[in-house]
């Protein structure tokens, strides 16, 4: 999967001012519903998705980066939108660290695959 394909522009924000990670979560499902292939879903489907995935544990690697992820069952595509928060927000990172750079995966739940190939093109690029 090209993950240029799947990012999405109008799911980005460089200024980004959430101050707890509860918050933050809600202002990135709000942002992700900018994608075309999103804006039929909920904002609350979309919320309740990355917090189910966080349940199971951070998707703050450390270093200043988190990769919220999900996947929905009514969707068809992949969309991936980046978050910049320039004083970082706490996010139970394993280094104990504010995440600065926030990279969302939002896709659908038969394409297990190509998410998992999504989050290590986008780890990759992010540890560089």
């Amino acid at each position: 999967m090209d993950l240029m394909q799947v990012f999405k522009l109008e799911c980005c924000e460089l200024n980004f001012k959430a101050k707890t990670k509860e918050s933050a979560m809600q202002y990135l499902a709000k942002m992700m519903q900018r994608a075309e292939s999103l804006q039929n879903i909920p904002q609350e489907d979309i919320l309740a998705a990355l917090q189910e995935r966080e349940s199971k544990g951070s998707t703050a690697f450390g270093n200043g980066i988190a990769i919220p992820h999900c996947q929905l069952e009514n969707i068809d595509s992949f969309a991936v939108g980046l978050a910049i928060s320039p004083k970082g927000i706490e996010f139970d990172a394993l280094d104990k660290k504010p995440s600065q750079i926030f990279a969302i995966i939002v896709g659908p739940t038969n394409a297990a695959k190509d998410h998992l190939q999504l989050l290590a093109q986008i780890s990759r690029i992010l540890k560089e």
